[in-house]
């Protein structure tokens, strides 16, 4: 087996800039164009323009996100310096506060009476720090936060949070499929990149897994609105209003045709 130290130097560009950055993602930024566009493609027959607008400006959220990342780390690479566990909660903490109060505002502006759902991998044993190795290989600034954490900064921002459910076990299973199938195309992915990428994804898939069956990970959504009347009070309507939304986008699609 070998190590990452035996593996062939990378040449490290001289300084970090932003232009760099939007070169090197700008497949990323094409795919986040493209997602754009596509929500305004689906959502305008159907008159919903301003669920696009709200769909589209959270590709936008995410997509800053990303390259703010992309951004950081470029620095960390530039520099040569190792990033500390500190360093890491600190630049994820505040670029995904800078975020959420960016975010509150733009809901609050187009769409006042309108309903989010907060999606998220989290931890059910408490406020925590992300696996060095993790943050290291697999998901440099990230953290998986706990529902404590979460639903302070809901409660100041005068948002309600209208339903929470909390999936336990399901990504586990996720992580066992995707797993499988690595295992099954392991000759055509190490064909792509390399054994030691192979080597690391595998010991990710299982780590992930058991995080979620033996060590506190799960899956939380937490429904959030400005008003308390903004869903009805069972979860009924979700399945109605699916059907009906799946009735609607075939006589779409049955017109268009």
């Amino acid at each position: 087996m070998t190590s990452p130290d035996t593996q062939p130097a990378v040449d490290r560009p001289e300084h970090a800039s932003v232009l760099t950055v939007l070169r090197d993602q700008r497949k990323i930024i094409i795919l986040a164009v493209v997602m754009a566009v596509a929500v305004f493609w689906i959502a305008g027959p159907m008159g919903e323009w301003r669920l696009g607008t709200a769909l589209a400006i959270g590709v936008g959220l995410g997509l800053v996100n990303h390259l703010v990342t992309e951004y950081w780390l470029l620095r960390l690479i530039t520099s040569g310096r190792e990033p500390s566990r500190s360093a890491i909660m600190r630049s994820t903490i505040v670029r995904l506060s800078v975020l959420t109060v960016f975010a509150v505002g733009i809901a609050v502006l187009f769409w006042p009476e309108g309903v989010a759902l907060l999606h998220a991998i989290g931890r059910s044993d408490g406020p925590g720090f992300t696996n060095p190795w993790i943050a290291k290989y697999i998901f440099p600034g990230g953290y998986c936060p706990a529902l404590s954490e979460v639903l302070p900064p809901v409660e100041k921002s005068g948002l309600i949070a209208t339903d929470i459910e909390v999936l336990r076990l399901h990504y586990a299973e996720t992580l066992r499929n995707w797993r499988r199938r690595f295992t099954a195309n392991r000759d055509t992915i190490a064909t792509l990149y390399d054994e030691r990428f192979c080597r690391m994804f595998e010991f990710y898939l299982c780590g992930a897994e058991l995080a979620f069956r033996r060590e506190g990970h799960m899956v939380f959504q937490v429904q959030l609105a400005h008003r308390q009347t903004a869903v009805p009070l069972t979860r009924d309507y979700i399945t109605s209003f699916e059907a009906a939304a799946a009735e609607q986008r075939s006589r779409v699609m049955s017109q268009g045709n």
